[in-house]
């Protein structure tokens, strides 16, 4: 995928209503369970700064040597798994991806990205997600100015911005390999589980 197309993507973004997200969700033929394995995170590099390409490549296990020996082919195949999942497409004429994040935030925030004329691919539907959930702390930011830690604490305060984010800072969070992508029609719905 071109650094054009991607840009196009990225530049597409809405940010949509719950009901609207529900609404896709009644559409919903096809269910994908924990896609990946990964370590990645939500504050991993994305546009502008990393590609699709770079993104996926990230599923790449370069040093195993931090795991136990016995564990190192169990690793190996997870990396190797992600690494294929990335770059598969998506069974369906795709021309919406819609994000769902739901942590730590007290408002869900949903994004739909426009694909049109696009394969995409499941390490793209991550790379989206990524990317909405660094533009859902910018704009909660943007809107509320930084949010102080709890007093006494590292935990993030509430905001209250659109979303109510609380308690972790997105460097804090980590993918935890549950999720849910959803195939409605021409649209990608996904949902990818955090913790930190």
């Amino acid at each position: 995928m071109s650094k054009k197309e991607i840009k196009s993507i990225i530049e597409s973004v809405q940010i949509i209503t719950v009901v609207q997200y529900n609404d896709y969700l009644k559409k919903s033929s096809k269910e994908i369970h924990d896609v990946f394995s990964y370590n990645l995170r939500p504050a991993d590099n994305v546009y502008p700064e990393v590609n699709l390409r770079e993104f996926c490549n990230s599923f790449i296990a370069d040093d195993l040597e931090w795991c136990d020996e016995c564990d190192i082919e169990e690793y190996k195949q997870k990396y190797e798994h992600d690494r294929v999942m990335a770059l598969k497409t998506i069974d369906y004429k795709v021309k919406n991806v819609v994000v769902h994040i739901n942590y730590p935030v007290t408002n869900p925030a949903c994004f739909k990205f426009n694909c049109e004329n696009i394969s995409v691919t499941y390490g793209m539907v991550l790379y989206l997600y990524t990317y909405a959930y660094q533009l859902m702390y910018k704009l909660e930011d943007e809107e509320c100015g930084p949010t102080p830690n709890i007093p006494g604490m590292i935990n993030r305060g509430k905001s209250d911005g659109q979303f109510g984010i609380w308690g972790y800072d997105i460097g804090d969070l980590v993918y935890n390999g549950s999720s849910l992508i959803h195939v409605c029609d021409d649209t990608v719905v996904c949902y990818f589980s955090c913790d930190s």
